[in-house]
């Protein structure tokens, strides 16, 4: 990909203040290549999992003004189903981002796959990944949450350095674990602060949507796509910014690309 003025090299070593600046700039101007394809690849499958889920409320909530009770035992299919979606709408956003910045950061003239092979090249190891992580999150949270809170800062590495690195789950675990213990200050920092963006982010936004769209049910499905979109790239885009911050300084400059 041919480099312009605005170009962001991801293979820098950056400080706190210039990794969220930089994802605003590349962001900035890139936002359309960016995201159309994340649109169009994984919003269909925000967009199933948005009605899904809305049917599934409308059900339960049936039950309970018939019964009394709020039951979720014959819902346990919908809500598998539910999840299954939002599993692969994540893996399609991993999957195009990863792809993205592999081909922006590439100085090579070799014409890349098409963005469908890529995806369907790395299902299986970011699929994998996902679940890998998912789980031993879930497992850490049901062990009275500090392990969980202890777990969530290297495993949000987890999916991005196996994508680069191509080995198994157990050495991208342990490279995790070794480049947050190296570099522990910066990025417990950085996650913590992008997750608070985040959560204020979707605070904020859920307020404003529910006052001027709640009575507009598609322009509200819409909104949500597209926030949830937007605001997982950003988060996406600052964790790889951080990691090969944290990688280049526990390992010296290197590229991935």
């Amino acid at each position: 990909m041919e480099q312009t003025n605005n170009y962001i090299d991801f293979s820098k070593i950056r400080n706190f203040d210039e990794i969220f600046k930089d994802t605003f700039e590349f962001l900035k101007y890139n936002w359309r290549q960016f995201f159309i394809p994340i649109l169009l690849y994984a919003g269909p499958f925000f967009a199933l999992s948005s009605i899904m889920l809305s049917t599934l409320i409308k059900e339960i909530y049936a039950v309970y003004l018939s019964e009394g009770v709020f039951s979720f035992e014959s819902q346990t299919q919908s809500v598998f189903l539910i999840s299954l979606v939002v599993f692969i709408a994540h893996i399609i956003i991993y999957g195009v981002i990863f792809d993205f910045i592999k081909n922006y950061q590439s100085k090579n003239s070799e014409v890349p796959p098409s963005l469908f092979q890529s995806i369907q090249n790395n299902f299986l190891n970011l699929s994998s990944s996902v679940v890998f992580s998912t789980t031993l999150l879930i497992l850490g949270f049901m062990l009275y949450i500090i392990p969980g809170i202890i777990l969530f800062i290297p495993l949000s590495f987890f999916v991005y350095d196996r994508y680069l690195h191509q080995g198994t789950l157990i050495d991208s675990l342990k490279r995790v674990f070794f480049l947050t213990r190296s570099n522990l200050s910066l990025t417990i920092g950085t996650i913590i602060s992008v997750y608070i963006i985040l959560f204020f982010s979707r605070l904020l936004f859920s307020l404003v949507s529910a006052i001027f769209t709640s009575f507009i049910p598609i322009v509200n499905t819409i909104l949500n796509i597209g926030f949830s979109i937007i605001s997982l790239g950003f988060v996406i885009i600052v964790i790889i910014l951080l990691y090969h911050t944290v990688y280049n300084i526990s390992f010296g400059n290197q590229s991935h690309y």
